[in-house]
């Protein structure tokens, strides 16, 4: 039978563990008094800025694709996004569709919309035969005002006149980017030249013929916002002869808290998924933004890599030299009785508190920053980037530097300090 040998736990270092560590810490706050402000305010500010390299970069990269889907979903598709199938060019069975929204607890705004591929020209369309026909082919919507400002709040977005209004039957309100003007290099083809607000213009599909005059300007970054017309949505479905009430198009917000996809399963186990492509905002964007942040991701660790790198290298090469220029006095410390354990503790509580200083203010930094990019966003040409920042994402980064930190640390100081007593005692 084994019995408690108190002799070999002291011998293994067990027992003496808790008097090295408050030996190790009186050395340690030692140390850091006495230490040069100007080195200590060296090794902060580098783990301050990889705190930064760390979390910004990463946060910038990723919110970049995160406003670009922000701006998609509540410019465009809504929280949910119902749109034909890629066979059809109607959303079936639109109208059961439509009277299950209204009663669904989970929905607050719906917007139906009727699309239709045509062509805007200008009035005139050109001077003479030669001349480049100002005109372009679109997607016209039609839609009902009120509606869509419910979703998406396009009259917010208005940048020259201003949205549609149930009275505009020969009204119409064009995308940015339908516009040569909001263009930095001159378009010849497929854009409008020269049309202002209270201009005419013609719209057409096929044989149907129709002018309206220019009552407004939306701004987008995106596409399906940017490169649209709309007029109402009577007057769209009156000039293609559609007397099917189909939508091109449902966009609908969800109650905050509702789960969206959750709600896109329990509308498909309905059976409608089988005559239209019911998607969450993100899902409707296609995989493209997924492997884009993907991608920025990959870049942004590898950018924060080098930086945790340069980190450490910078803390070995302090530590390092902060050994072996005090190894006279870690010999007489050994040969006192302290032991290596406590010196090398003490080394390594230097590093941490170091890194734990600058990840408290490069953290500080950023919780800063995050909500002053949410109010004035970076100004990408596809995307408001803001800050993608998450609360997991801080504590993995600074749970990552201060390993790194920890090891930079700890390894100079294991190397001097296991050195022969009396050498570094008399300085050989």
């Amino acid at each position: 039978m084994k019995t408690f040998d108190g002799k070999a736990l002291r011998k293994n270092g067990f027992l003496s563990l808790p008097r090295d560590i408050t030996l190790a810490l009186f050395l340690a706050i030692r140390a850091v008094k006495r230490a040069s402000l100007g080195t200590s305010l060296l090794i902060i500010s580098i783990q301050i800025l990889t705190v930064l390299n760390l979390l910004l970069v990463n946060g910038i990269l990723v919110g970049l694709i995160e406003g670009s889907e922000t701006t998609y979903r509540l410019s465009y598709s809504g929280d949910i996004f119902i749109s034909p199938l890629i066979t059809r060019d109607r959303v079936e069975n639109t109208e059961q569709i439509m009277n299950d929204l209204r009663h669904d607890p989970d929905v607050t705004s719906i917007s139906r919309r009727y699309t239709a591929s045509g062509f805007i020209a200008s009035v005139p369309a050109r001077s003479n035969l030669k001349d480049v026909p100002n005109e372009t082919g679109t997607t016209i919507v039609g839609l009902n005002p009120a509606n869509e400002n419910s979703v998406t709040k396009l009259d917010e977005q208005i940048i020259a006149g201003r949205w549609l209004e149930p009275t505009d039957t020969n009204g119409i309100v064009l995308g940015n980017r339908l516009l040569q003007q909001y263009f930095d290099v001159p378009i010849e083809r497929g854009i409008l030249r020269n049309v202002e607000l209270g201009d005419k213009v013609t719209v057409s599909f096929g044989t149907s013929t129709r002018e309206f005059r220019v009552i407004g300007i939306v701004f987008s970054k995106i596409d399906p916002v940017a490169r649209r017309a709309y007029i109402l949505d009577r007057q769209l479905l009156a000039l293609t002869d559609k007397f099917n009430l189909n939508a091109g198009e449902i966009a609908i917000s969800l109650q905050p808290g509702a789960d969206p996809e959750a709600w896109v399963n329990r509308m498909k186990a309905k059976h409608y998924g089988s005559g239209a492509s019911i998607k969450t905002a993100r899902e409707s964007m296609g995989s493209f933004f997924s492997e884009v942040t993907g991608t920025f991701a990959l870049i942004a660790n590898i950018i924060g890599g080098i930086a945790l790198l340069v980190a450490a290298v910078t803390v070995f090469i302090i530590t390092f030299i902060n050994a072996v220029t005090r190894r006279k006095f870690i010999g007489i410390l050994k040969g006192i009785g302290v032991t290596e354990r406590s010196i090398e503790i003490a080394y390594v509580l230097q590093a941490v508190f170091y890194a734990l200083v600058g990840i408290g203010v490069g953290v500080a930094m950023i919780l800063v920053l995050d909500p002053y990019f949410d109010k004035n966003p970076i100004d990408f040409p596809f995307s408001d980037g803001i800050l993608s920042v998450t609360t997991s994402g801080i504590l993995i980064r600074s749970g990552i530097l201060l390993a790194v930190t920890f090891i930079a640390g700890y390894l100079p100081a294991r190397r001097i300090v296991h050195g022969n007593t009396l050498d570094a005692i008399l300085g050989r």
